[in-house]
């Protein structure tokens, strides 16, 4: 389990949220704020989330700021995800959202011990997480 609980987390993104309204997001917390939405999501539930709720449509940002942050197994995770469907996901929710309740259940299945294995090194991507949020 991660290092912190969840309102410490929804603290967190909400300090960055702030801050990404006023404009004054440097970068890095930029990439940070795209990560704890990504998180937040797998906290509540699991990878189908993610790409279902709106933080879905900044799929691309996010595995740049994971790279950038290295967490590079979860970039994998990311990956191996997206390498199960036959075209990339839209950006649109309303046409990602249709599109997921569409998918197969194999497809699901396999996403859902993706999520296993995200579970697995949760811990150390917590304290990697941390550790960059607190640099």
């Amino acid at each position: 389990m991660n290092p912190i609980n969840e309102s410490q987390l929804n603290t967190l993104y909400d300090m960055l949220k702030t801050e990404k309204k006023s404009g004054t997001l440097s970068q890095k917390k930029y990439d940070l704020w795209l990560v704890f939405g990504f998180a937040i999501d797998l906290v509540e539930g699991d990878l189908n989330d993610y790409f279902f709720n709106e933080t879905g449509s900044t799929l691309e940002q996010l595995i740049k700021a994971l790279t950038n942050l290295g967490a590079t197994e979860v970039v994998s995770i990311l990956e191996e995800a997206l390498s199960l469907l036959d075209q990339p996901l839209p950006l649109d929710i309303e046409s990602r959202q249709g599109r997921l309740m569409a998918l197969n259940q194999d497809i699901l299945e396999a996403w859902d011990e993706l999520t296993e294995d995200y579970y697995d090194i949760e811990a150390e991507f917590w304290s990697l997480l941390v550790g960059q949020y607190k640099a």
